[in-house]
């Protein structure tokens, strides 16, 4: 028989709309991967639909080259540098039978943010209620299937956006799942309102399932354990990824506190010596 054909979604552009990754088979049988992009469109009903990854339309020129991969049966996302974006990897089989993996970088730097969550099976790391305190060293545990991931925040034009994942919900039939979750947040320039994890933990089940923090910072990653029964309890863990104008804006910040610094130097010295002269010109009244 023919093995079936894979469908994966992520947001390959951080722009906050799914993408898919897919295997098509031509009339020959032979199998490629294609990259459908999720795109704005004026015919369509909703105001999107899917179109190929290409150059000029969405800047992604080293995966274009996708389709030209004969043999290859299966694709899915990857982020491999951990940087927050999703690179694609590709599993190809030659004429000869022999397998191969075929890594494409996300080369997409359009200004994108995202918050990438990864939610935790509950083993505690600090402040633990058994055992000890503080372990050390810390027992992080593994990632947890069927934790959803959900943001909520505004659009630069000021519309309210909100955007939900689950993390590892499929674990069969050759899932290469994401072992975390990553939501784009396309061009933001605030702080995310609210973000929800919640977890299927069996001891909450008479309370609510979920925890929230509110102000997130985009471009940052959520470790998330539900620890305890009480998702009061529950803790999470921010870690910000640093972006390439971390250093222009040190040098700016910088720059503004040496010009107030002066500003302030050069205002106290001629207070200075204004004071001086009046304490003069008041000596010269009195002689």
């Amino acid at each position: 028989g023919v093995d079936p054909l894979f469908v994966r979604s992520g947001d390959f552009d951080l722009d906050g709309y799914l993408d898919i990754l897919l295997t098509v088979r031509d009339m020959e049988l032979k199998t490629r991967t294609r990259l459908l992009m999720n795109r704005k469109s004026k015919t369509h009903p909703g105001g999107r639909t899917f179109g190929p990854v290409s150059c000029e339309l969405d800047g992604a020129c080293d995966v274009q080259d996708l389709e030209t991969l004969e043999g290859a049966y299966v694709g899915a996302f990857f982020d491999l540098m951990e940087k927050g974006g999703l690179d694609v990897v590709v599993l190809s089989r030659d004429d000869k039978g022999a397998m191969k993996a075929v890594t494409m970088l996300n080369d997409l730097n359009d200004g994108n943010m995202f918050v990438k969550g990864l939610g935790l099976n509950g083993v505690c790391w600090e402040w633990c209620t058994e055992g000890e305190k503080f372990p050390d060293p810390k027992p992080v545990g593994v990632n947890q299937h069927g934790v959803l991931w959900k943001y909520l925040m505004w659009d630069l034009d000021g519309s309210p956006r909100a955007h939900a994942a689950q993390q590892l919900a499929q674990s069969s039939h050759n899932a290469l799942g994401l072992p975390s979750v990553v939501m784009g947040l396309g061009p933001a320039s605030y702080f995310i309102e609210v973000v929800y994890m919640g977890a299927p933990v069996a001891a909450a089940r008479e309370r609510r399932h979920f925890m929230s923090v509110q102000g997130a910072i985009p471009n940052s990653q959520l470790v998330a354990s539900p620890t305890a029964s009480d998702p009061a309890d529950w803790t999470m863990h921010a870690f910000v990824h640093p972006s390439e104008g971390v250093f222009y804006v040190a040098v700016v910040l910088g720059c503004t506190l040496l010009v107030l610094a002066v500003s302030i130097l050069v205002l106290q010295r001629r207070e200075k010596y204004q004071d001086s002269m009046e304490k003069q010109l008041t000596a010269h009244a009195f002689i």
